[in-house]
């Protein structure tokens, strides 16, 4: 597994991205003054159907921050529809982090592994 490290400089965007032989993370970070929003993709080899359909329906338990040892929950998990079989797109709300350093988003593969994929995003 790959961890990048990359600085968010206010208000710009980041793309990171982890890896491994089944699942592709990758995320974007919008820095803002009001909430933090995060736009995801997971691709994962070898889904199954049962597997796509929780992954379309139930995801929001599958991503969390982790912030001063604390696992933050998102206000909200939108899909996005990409069309494409094996890839799965969210747009994720979290409450904005007061005072934090580094923010680590971690994807939970409920479904499949039960792997981490961990990105950090540093300030």
């Amino acid at each position: 597994m790959i961890l990048l490290f990359t600085s968010c400089a206010k208000n710009s965007k980041v793309l990171q991205k982890v890896s491994d032989d089944r699942v592709l993370f990758e995320a974007i970070k919008e820095c803002n003054s009001e909430e933090t929003n995060y736009k995801v993709r997971v691709n994962i080899k070898e889904a199954g159907s049962q597997v796509s359909q929780k992954l379309q329906y139930q995801p929001d338990s599958c991503f969390f921050l982790l912030c001063k040892n604390e696992k933050v929950y998102p206000d909200g998990v939108t899909p996005i529809a990409n069309g494409r079989t094996q890839s799965f797109e969210y747009l994720l709300y979290f409450p904005k982090q007061e005072n934090d350093d580094n923010e680590v988003l971690v994807y939970k593969d409920k479904y499949g592994s039960q792997k981490e994929y961990k990105l950090l995003f540093k300030y």
